[in-house]
């Protein structure tokens, strides 16, 4: 029997250049672990953690903006919260009743929407931007008033926990994803159980969405809401990695929601979030006032269904956006 010497030789060297990167591999992991680390302690040892927010959000104080007024504060401003994926065009319609009636507000973007790529980021990173924007506004005004759509309810209800130099006034809260609506799509990647989870994480790794911007004049075929659409303000195809991510973050429920008033707005006809009596019931255990809960109708007497509320609530849809600024104009 023939001993090939140079196939030996060759698996020889394979199997050193092969150890030889993982060892290379694993010690430059463990040495950026131990750089974070080290950075990190450093941090810690000049700039303590001190506020509840620090801590849940794994951010220090003296990284929020600054800003310096040498007048009064004005009286009240309006904090405009989208929803996933939404960027601030999403307010272009209602933004006009606003300048309208000499309103004040600030829509800034959420972190990770709105680029040329779709960016996967933490449900934290998208409560900082808002509380970016908090930490400016409480320097310039004496109240807010927050609305927030769908996700941008949750993240609203996140920010309300905590005290500010101003007052938190109205906070509005328009088709809250606090809950969702179960369905085919919901239980088999977002299910607690060993099965739903195993086929996330394979149809993560194996399949991804791709963003796609749709701008005023396209339409496109919206499977999941089912209508043609003309004016979307949203990257369109999102990443399993990321929905997965909205799951986990409403996850979350407040432990105190700390504002003058809390009103909901809602559409019959939204099939996207939960139940909206008991979403109404598990904030009203919180909230020690009463929580006004306001229908807004939808608007298809030409059977067009484009009119329909939906979860679309802040769409080109003037009847609708009437309805809903009649509604929130009555607290302000």
């Amino acid at each position: 029997m023939r001993i090939n010497l140079h196939k030996i030789n060759l698996n020889s060297n394979i199997l050193i250049c092969s150890s030889i990167i993982g060892i290379f591999s694993f010690g430059c992991y463990y040495y950026k672990q131990y750089c974070n680390n080290f950075t990190l302690k450093s941090i810690e040892k000049n700039y303590k953690r001190t506020l509840e927010w620090e801590h849940e959000l794994n951010i220090y104080k003296i990284a929020m903006p600054k800003l310096y007024m040498s007048g009064k504060k004005k009286k009240r401003c309006i904090l405009l919260i989208g929803g996933y994926k939404d960027i601030p065009y999403v307010w272009n319609e209602f933004e006009k009743y606003l300048i309208d009636n000499n309103l004040d507000f600030y829509a800034p973007r959420t972190f990770g929407n709105g680029r040329t790529f779709y960016q996967t980021v933490k449900y934290k990173d998208w409560i900082i931007s808002y509380l970016e924007a908090i930490h400016v506004l409480e320097n310039m005004y004496e109240s807010i008033d927050i609305i927030g759509f769908s996700t941008g309810a949750v993240i609203t209800l996140y920010l309300t926990q905590f005290e500010y130099k101003c007052k938190i006034n109205n906070v509005f809260l328009c088709a809250p994803f606090l809950l969702h609506n179960e369905n085919l799509s919901t239980k088999l990647f977002f299910s607690d159980n060993l099965f739903s989870k195993l086929i996330n994480r394979i149809y993560s790794c194996t399949l991804r969405f791709h963003p796609k911007f749709v701008g005023k004049n396209n339409s496109y075929r919206d499977t999941f809401h089912e209508y043609y659409s003309q004016s979307d303000y949203c990257e369109v195809f999102g990443d399993l990695i990321m929905e997965t991510e909205l799951f986990e973050f409403i996850k979350f429920k407040p432990t105190k929601i700390m504002a003058n008033n809390v009103v909901i707005l809602y559409s019959k006809d939204d099939t996207i979030i939960g139940n909206i009596k008991l979403q109404h019931k598990l904030l009203s255990n919180i909230f020690t006032k009463p929580i006004d809960i306001i229908s807004i109708p939808s608007y298809n007497n030409n059977h067009d269904i484009n009119d329909k509320c939906g979860h679309v609530m802040f769409k080109e849809i003037h009847l609708i956006i009437d309805d809903i600024f009649f509604n929130i104009k009555k607290y302000l």
